[in-house]
């Protein structure tokens, strides 16, 4: 078989920008409601937060963003509390959208 006939079966996005339209209905249809904290886990993150940033422990945070549920592990080194933002190296999680912290 010739070099220019193998290359005629070789696979290719037939309809362009298809995949990317795919994934974002499927990344749409994934999305779930934040959920609602409770007084008593409001207390308990809050508390977390007290003791990992005294003992400049690691922690493994569990937020919401954009529908989705995302972890992030590291060590607080920053809490703004006028913007209600903990940092943790590089990344920035407001304090709304966090649902546990995790202690090591």
């Amino acid at each position: 078989m010739s070099k220019k006939r193998k290359g005629k079966w070789l696979p290719f996005d037939a309809l362009e920008g298809f995949k990317d339209k795919i994934h974002e209905i499927n990344e749409r249809s994934e999305r779930v409601k934040k959920p609602v904290l409770d007084e008593q886990q409001l207390e308990l993150i809050n508390e977390n937060v007290r003791i990992a940033l005294e003992e400049k422990m690691e922690i493994e945070i569990v937020y919401f963003e954009n529908g989705h549920f995302k972890n992030f592990k590291g060590v607080i080194t920053k809490f703004d509390a006028l913007r209600q933002t903990i940092s943790l190296g590089t990344k920035k999680i407001s304090a709304e959208d966090i649902l546990e912290i995790h202690k090591f």
